[in-house]
């Protein structure tokens, strides 16, 4: 879904800049693995900074740090534990030391249609923004008498975390910044959401707007210089680097919804019409060879 939503962005000119940025470029990376602290970690799609390095060995050593790590990162669950999508943002934050500046979770829920066990509905699609928080209650040093465990993310919440309990919204964990140990904490600090769906899947994602709680009328989400660049300057720090509307987020999950209907509808039918589909797409091969053009004789 990601990949198809970033060529979509691209081919309107929507996507992440092309051109140079104080000698930085940036670079698409799909599954390829990310290296944290405590082992390590594929997204499902990610935006690197990609800085001048060096030629010699040493060289220009910082820029290859921040180089094999993206700043961006995107995780898509379809179906899926939104508790773990939840973990694993806060993982990319804590444990890539803030490496990673923002992640962006998609979260898409879909539940059985009425009685039918085989059809599932789209329920609700969450569209999330994590930050590592940098304010001085949750990023210090950690004290010389601390004795827990380093790099081990947990939820920022009072409560029995051995119940079963929702997703949760921050998590923390110290980690090992080299010289010293400091305590961190990653928060989701936006959401947009669409839910219950009770339309076709044709206009659901025209007329259902996409909300950024609790302000209503939002319809775009901005990825901000500071998250793609490590070093932006003052005046781009807040500013839009590029921007992802609803509308294009929602029309690709609607295509990516057809497709999950039609291998729902598949495996529904069963092996008598798999037999009946396997003979209509026999006649079509069929009539594309007759009108594949004869090839010469050889000579």
């Amino acid at each position: 879904m990601l990949g198809d939503l970033f060529h979509k962005l691209a081919s309107k000119g929507k996507s992440y800049p092309q051109e140079s940025y104080n000698g930085s470029t940036i670079s698409q990376c799909g599954t390829a693995d990310v290296p944290l602290t405590r082992g390590r970690k594929a997204p499902d799609l990610s935006l690197y900074e990609v800085k001048a390095t060096g030629a010699g060995q040493g060289d220009n050593k910082d820029n290859d740090d921040d180089n094999s790590i993206p700043t961006v990162v995107y995780e898509y669950a379809y179906s899926e534990d939104s508790a773990k999508l939840a973990r694993d943002s806060g993982r990319h934050l804590l444990l890539s030391r803030g490496r990673v500046q923002l992640v962006v979770a998609v979260d898409v829920e879909r539940q059985k249609a009425g009685a039918d066990e085989n059809r599932m509905e789209l329920t609700k699609v969450t569209w999330s923004h994590w930050e590592l928080d940098m304010g001085e209650d949750h990023w210090r040093e950690v004290s010389p008498s601390w004795a827990g465990e380093l790099d081990d993310p947990q939820p920022d919440r009072d409560v029995n975390e051995d119940c079963v309990q929702p997703a949760a919204d921050a998590f923390t964990a110290v980690v090992n910044m080299g010289e010293a140990k400091y305590h961190m904490r990653a928060a989701k600090v936006a959401e947009f959401e669409v839910r219950n769906f009770h339309r076709t899947p044709q206009d659901f994602y025209l007329t259902c707007p996409l909300q950024l709680f609790p302000n209503p009328t939002v319809s775009e989400m901005h990825v901000l210089y500071r998250h793609l660049y490590r070093d932006p300057e003052d005046e781009d720090t807040e500013r839009p680097v590029f921007t992802i509307s609803r509308v294009d987020v929602m029309d690709v999950i609607r295509n990516h919804e057809s497709i999950q209907r039609s291998r729902e509808n598949t495996l529904k039918r069963g092996a008598q019409e798999d037999v009946s589909a396997l003979a209509s797409h026999l006649r079509r091969l069929t009539k594309k060879v007759k009108r594949r053009p004869i090839d010469d004789p050889p000579t």
